[in-house]
């Protein structure tokens, strides 16, 4: 299959236009240059679209998505439909991230041929957690591109 990028990160947010700055500038500084940043405005009522909106002008690579709000599972998985990248790597709105953070994760994977290499695992695992139960057709293991996208797809439906 072919990729556009190496890596998405995906950020869902709400309500985060007094920290957003941040997380951005840490990801601007990433030396890992080949990804897209796609972020999900889960309905913030504040000024999180209108600053979204301005580092998506500012960087080709970003993508804002905005939709109502659905709560952080189902912004998840909207930005995992929407990936293009081979790789996806979660970033929360008030996180910050080194700037050699994606090289090395990508380096390591590379290096040790690991196929999923989550840097804050504990906090993956329980929102997994509760989308396993939610469905009720996937028991917590690793899960592969194809089907993240086939799971976001039933998860995921935008209102017509």
């Amino acid at each position: 299959m072919n990729y556009k990028y190496k890596i998405t990160l995906f950020t869902p947010t709400y309500n985060r236009a007094y920290i957003l700055d941040n997380l951005y500038r840490s990801v601007q500084r990433q030396t890992f240059r080949d990804f897209e940043w796609i972020i999900v405005d889960d309905g913030s009522t504040d000024n999180t679209l209108n600053i979204l909106k301005r580092y998506q002008n500012e960087d080709s690579r970003i993508k804002v998505i905005h939709q109502e709000n659905g709560g952080v599972t189902r912004a998840r998985f909207r930005g995992i439909s929407e990936a293009t990248g081979s790789w996806i790597g979660f970033v929360d709105g008030d996180d910050y991230i080194e700037p050699e953070m994606y090289r090395i994760l990508i380096d390591n994977a590379v290096k040790y041929d690991i196929f999923v290499d989550f840097a804050k695992l504990d906090n993956f695992k329980k929102n997994a957690d509760a989308v396993f139960e939610k469905i009720g057709i996937l028991t917590p293991r690793v899960y592969d591109r194809a089907e993240l996208k086939r799971i976001s797809t039933i998860l995921y439906t935008p209102k017509q």
